[in-house]
């Protein structure tokens, strides 16, 4: 339940920064960013698919990095803006 809980905080986060003033032109893709950034750190349990030593040792590793968030961030912002075109 806290991956489900951290997708819906996501998406109320990416929907109450939506702009105000102005034209909005990301439309649904601002929820699915938001459910994205907030699935994203809950991906080392797939760690644990390779092996559970493995799952063990990077478990809240490389996904929780407060110094690789802003890369993450980066990196899932160029991702979702060639899909959005």
């Amino acid at each position: 339940m806290h991956g489900l809980l951290s997708i819906l905080i996501g998406i109320l986060v990416a929907w109450a920064l939506k702009r105000r003033n102005g034209p909005d032109n990301l439309g649904w893709w601002r929820l699915g960013a938001g459910a994205l950034a907030g699935a994203f750190p809950h991906l080392d349990n797939a760690f644990f698919m390779v092996n559970t030593g493995f799952g063990l040792i990077h478990q809240y590793a490389e996904t929780w990095s407060v110094l690789l968030a802003p890369l993450y961030a980066v990196a899932m912002a160029w991702i979702l803006a060639l899909l959005a075109g």
